[in-house]
């Protein structure tokens, strides 16, 4: 199955439970090699997504600005600020390197458990473009 992007920013979800599209994060073991595949397109972009956001910028070699700055503002103080600059780096990389991606929401937790071990939990709410269901990634940084 190839995915194909369209000129409206748009995937071809066809789906072929038989061929991998990609491998799943976290990198683990799989049954059919050496990593665990998905062969489901909303799986695979939920990889992506978590491998863009949790990449820092400059990370990447030959692609510096492919990533987002969330690992920078790890230990700042907790405020609204702080909050607001999460969820700005967030939609930059996706409207960047994920243009097809629809973001609903992003909620940042940051509870007093957390930031005193300097992690926030991130909750994205998304959806793909030409698609009515809505998908959901949470993950930690930190």
């Amino acid at each position: 199955m190839a995915i194909v992007i369209d000129k409206k920013n748009t995937l071809d979800l066809s789906e072929n439970d038989r061929v991998a599209i990609g491998i799943t994060l976290p990198l683990q073991k799989g049954s059919n090699g050496y990593f665990a595949q998905s062969f489901q397109t909303k799986d695979q972009v939920k990889a992506n997504i978590k491998n863009l956001i949790l990449t820092n910028k400059g990370e990447r070699l030959m692609q510096p600005d492919f990533g987002t700055d969330l690992y920078d503002v790890l230990f700042n103080p907790s405020t609204d600020e702080l909050e607001q600059r999460i969820q700005d780096s967030i939609e930059d990389a996706i409207a960047q390197w994920m243009p097809y991606i629809n973001i609903v929401e992003i909620f940042v937790d940051q509870n007093n458990t957390n930031i005193d071990s300097n992690i926030f939990a991130v909750s994205l709410k998304y959806q793909i473009a030409g698609q009515q269901t809505l998908e959901t990634v949470t993950f930690n940084v930190g």
